[in-house]
Parts: C-alpha cells; structure tokens; sequence
C-alpha cells in the first residue's frame, strides 16, 4: 500500500519538474505574431496564455486561461495567428491578437 503512494508521488513529482522545465524554456520575449509555447492570444472569446495548464486565473478584472500547449486547444492555435480562427469542440475561437 505504501509502495503505491511513493510511485504515485514520484509520478506527480516528475510530472511538476517537466512543467518548471517548460516554464524555463519558453521565452516570452519572441513575439513574431505567430502563436507557440508562451505566447498570450486574445481571442474572441476571452484571453489565454499558452504555458503550463494552471487553469483560469483572475488579474484584477481581467480573467486569462492558463492553457498547456498540448491542450486540445492549445494544439489547434499552435502556428496561428491574428486573423485566424480554430475550432476544438464545436467552439469556435476568432483569433485578435498575439503578444
């Protein structure tokens, strides 16, 4: 029993150790308009922020997606950009801007 829970903590152990590496990976500073890993895309439908899957957070009164780039989603808008659309669910999402 106990054997179980050491494999299942080393798994989510391994599992936030690949996303710090992501995190440091991504540079926010290349922004060509082309949406990749750490872009921030404002759709037509709200703000998301291509990084590690935190989920929804809350800036003051702006809410912004944390979205993973494995992400359903987040694999559709890789490669897009302002102009572009994508659809994931029968969602569709109206790209505006990227930063």
């Amino acid at each position: 029993m106990m054997q179980l829970e050491q494999e299942k903590l080393a798994g989510q152990l391994q599992d936030l150790l690949d996303q710090q590496q992501q995190l440091i990976r991504f540079d926010p500073s290349l922004s060509d308009g082309v949406i990749r890993p750490g872009s921030l895309v404002q759709t037509d439908r709200m703000l998301f922020y291509l990084t590690v899957g935190l989920g929804k957070l809350r800036l003051e009164t702006t809410e912004c997606m944390v979205l993973s780039p494995s992400s359903p989603l987040g694999k559709r808008m890789n490669g897009l950009s302002a102009g572009d659309r994508c659809e994931v669910n029968g969602q569709v999402y109206h790209i505006l801007a990227v930063v």
